[in-house]
């Protein structure tokens, strides 16, 4: 039956359970009534127009704000407490990505995460890179997208001379006084 299922899934040594026990207990018809329900409108806040009642709408709508206010007040900030623990924080971006979604938190959350580690300056930062690289990465694709491809060398080293600050030295003396 359907609790049989959920203790099998909460055993901690899985390896000892047979594969054909496994399948048989998730191919039980039970199993879907003590599962919670785990399917999400992904249509919700978006432009398309939905084949659903307006109430179900409204349900969908209420689920998923409860759902980012549980992720909001509960399990972001638990994360961000765990990075107080140095051994447990994030030293680059790709275990930060790793972090967020080991724990089922979208990247979206990086400014809400950046707010909440004004205690840990080194996760702050680390964050705060971590927003700058997204967009940069998003701006230099939407130019990709616009120049031709003979353009593409050129096109990016200006971007990333922007990006960083600095300024060609074409040998204009005015453009020079201005440099220093």
């Amino acid at each position: 039956d359907g609790t049989k299922a959920i203790e099998l899934l909460k055993k901690e040594e899985l390896k000892s359970t047979s594969k054909n026990e496994i399948d048989e207990v998730l191919a039980s018809a039970t199993i879907k009534e003590a599962l919670p329900k785990l399917a999400f409108n992904i249509n919700i806040g978006t432009q398309s127009t939905l084949s659903i009642s307006e109430e179900q709408k409204q349900k969908d709508i209420k689920y998923i704000k409860d759902l980012c206010e549980y992720v909001k007040k509960q399990v972001i900030p638990s994360m961000v407490e765990e990075w107080k623990v140095p051994e447990k924080c994030p030293v680059d971006g790709d275990m930060l990505t790793d972090n967020f979604h080991e724990r089922g938190v979208n990247m979206r959350y990086l400014g809400y995460v950046h707010t909440l580690c004004s205690q840990i300056p080194f996760a702050q930062n680390l964050v705060l890179s971590e927003i700058i690289v997204r967009c940069a990465k998003h701006r230099l694709r939407n130019l990709m997208r616009t120049v031709s491809q003979g353009l593409f060398a050129q096109a990016v080293s200006q971007y990333l001379n922007a990006l960083f600050g600095f300024v060609s030295n074409s040998g204009n003396k005015k453009n020079q006084q201005n440099q220093q």
